[in-house]
Order: C-alpha cells, then sequence, then structure tokens
C-alpha cells in the first residue's frame, strides 16, 4: 500500500489506477524531440517537464474528482482574469454566473470551470457527448493560458507606465 501512495495521484477519486505523467511528458513535453548535448542538460529537461507533467495531470484529474474547489487554489489571479476574459470574449456561460449582468470575482470559479476554460483553449469542444478533457487538450489550453496569462500582468505593469501615457498623447495631438 506505501507502494501505491507514492506512485502518482493515486486514489484521486477516479479508480484505483495510479496517473503517471510520462504521456503528458510524451505528447505534451515532446521529451523525444529534446536535442541537448550532454546528459546532465537531459536530466535537468526530463525534470522539469515531469514538474510540468505531474502538475497537468493534478489538473485534469483534480478538475474532475473535486470540481467544486475554487480555481485559486491551483491558478494563480492573473490566470484566473485571463480564463474569465476569455470565456467572456467567446460567450461561453459559467455556471458560475447568476445573473446575465453580473460580474465574476476571480474568488468565483470553481476548479471544475476553470480546468474547462483551459481545455476549451486547446481545443476541447464541449459537446454534449464529450467526455471529459483529456491531458493534451489541457496541456495545449495551459500553455496558452500561461502566455495570456504573462501578457495580462505585462500589460497591468505597463498600464501606468509612460509607453500608454506616450501613445495616449500622441493620439490626442493628432
Amino acid at each position: 500500500m506505501r507502494q501505491r501512495a507514492r506512485s502518482g495521484l493515486w486514489g484521486a477519486g477516479l479508480g484505483n489506477d495510479p496517473v503517471y505523467p510520462a504521456p503528458i511528458l510524451k505528447s505534451g513535453c515532446d521529451v523525444e524531440k529534446t536535442a541537448h548535448s550532454t546528459a546532465g542538460r537531459i536530466k535537468r529537461a526530463v525534470a522539469l517537464n515531469a514538474v510540468i507533467a505531474w502538475r497537468l495531470a493534478a489538473l485534469t484529474l483534480l478538475g474532475r474528482a473535486t470540481p467544486e474547489l475554487p480555481a485559486e487554489n491551483l491558478f494563480a489571479g492573473s490566470e484566473i482574469a485571463m480564463l474569465l476574459d476569455y470565456a467572456r470574449q467567446m460567450g461561453f456561460a459559467l455556471p458560475c454566473q447568476a445573473e446575465a449582468g453580473e460580474t465574476l470575482g476571480l474568488d468565483d470559479v470553481s476548479l471544475g470551470e476553470a480546468v474547462l476554460l483551459v481545455a476549451r483553449l486547446g481545443g476541447y469542444l464541449n459537446r454534449k457527448n464529450d467526455g471529459p478533457p483529456g491531458h493534451q487538450v489541457v496541456w495545449e489550453g495551459y500553455a496558452r493560458m500561461t502566455f495570456g496569462a504573462q501578457a495580462l500582468e505585462r500589460a497591468v505593469r505597463i498600464g501606468e507606465a509612460s509607453a500608454i501615457h506616450t501613445l495616449r498623447a500622441q493620439l490626442e495631438n493628432d
């Protein structure tokens, strides 16, 4: 039993099969394509990708097993803000929206909704008879979400900087 407890995300409410991030490493992280010149570099690349793969497996499985958890337990505020903006732009209805005009806060989004939005970013269609999102679409959506969240953080930092004010002044003068 101790062996099982140490292997992967055991007992996440999805049966008794352990979850190994190896398929994520292969399909999402493209571990086979790492072309490093030394064994040490390859080891570091695989170790870093293993951490990313484990996080993606945790997101996918915890989103299925405990969708009612707050998304802020596993997502940063900028990531949730980016996902909410994406849902608003695409017109996706979220169960956490009580009324049509209601503005959602970062703490209103559940983990299941956030994982679904990440999967939608990755190409998941969320049709009536589709199964839950898999690791591949979560990986692709996570990569897009990360870039979007980083861009959002930079825009917020720059928003009060002189670059935006300079552009506004130029537009007003023209």
